[in-house]
Parts: structure tokens; sequence; C-alpha cells
């Protein structure tokens, strides 16, 4: 999985200027997060109403309570793109695989998550294209079922 910039001065990171928000301050963001959540989810797929649990138990950067929502949306593309490829569903693959590499353009992404190389990219979305799997799975396997989004 791509790592969440942390304390970075860099344009658009996370700065060790940010306002450090509380547990209920983070879940609220969450909450407002996925009122106004626009991107698509794949057949099936409900954004979780309510974070993971951990997040009101923690303090943050704002901008930290976001991640749970756009990381959900993120492993239920690489869930459909899995079972779509199992299928034999190239077309189906094709689009969940779109969906997936189009995470590195979200407004989230740009401004929260650093991927000095384009590794992600290199590791996960090229590797598919050509029909390797692996890469996406292995993606999945570094933090989707904590979320809820269960590796097929």
């Amino acid at each position: 999985m791509i790592v969440l910039a942390g304390c970075s001065s860099g344009a658009g990171q996370y700065s060790p200027d940010d306002a450090i928000m509380s547990g209920t301050e983070l879940v609220q963001e969450y909450r407002s997060t996925v009122q106004h959540f626009d991107l698509p989810l794949p057949p099936g797929a409900t954004m979780p109403a309510d974070p993971p649990a951990s997040l009101g138990k923690a303090s943050g950067q704002v901008g930290a309570a976001k991640a749970p929502a756009y990381f959900y949306w993120l492993c239920s593309w690489e869930r459909e793109y899995l079972l779509a490829f199992a299928e034999g569903d190239e077309p189906r693959a094709d689009h969940a695989l779109d969906e997936v590499a189009s995470f590195e353009s979200t407004d989230f992404a740009r401004r929260y998550v650093e991927d000095p190389g384009h590794q992600w990219r290199r590791h996960v979305v090229e590797p598919a294209r050509l029909g390797d799997p692996s890469g996406v799975r292995d993606d999945m396997r570094s933090g989707c079922e904590p979320l809820g989004v269960e590796i097929p």
C-alpha cells in the first residue's frame, strides 16, 4: 500500500503546522468525507458510515480521517479487479483496474500520499495491466482487511 505523508513540509503534504484533531474530531471528519464522497464504488460495495473503531481513539492531523474512506474505495476496486480477473471477465477487470489506477489522481492522493518513483504504480498497476494480479493482491494484503474489504 502507498504511504500517507506525515510531518512533511512539501507542498500539498501534511505539515508539522497542521492542526491536531482529537478522536472525536477525526470521526467527524471521516463522516463528512463519506457524506461528500463522490467517487463511484463497484457494484455491491457500500462506504461504511462509521470509521474503523481505532480512529475515535486516536489523534491526528487534519486530513488523516479521510484516509479510511479513500483506501476503502481503493480496496473495493482492487477486490473487484481480482474477482473479475478470476472469473475471466476482461472488460470488468479492465474497468476495475482503471478505477484502481485513478487513485493517484484523486485530490486525496495528490495532497496526502507520498509515492516517490511511483513505486505503487510500478508494483501494482503496471503488472496487472500485463495480466499479473499478484501486486494487486499484495497491496490488498497490506491494509484492506482492517477496512472491512476481504481479499478474494
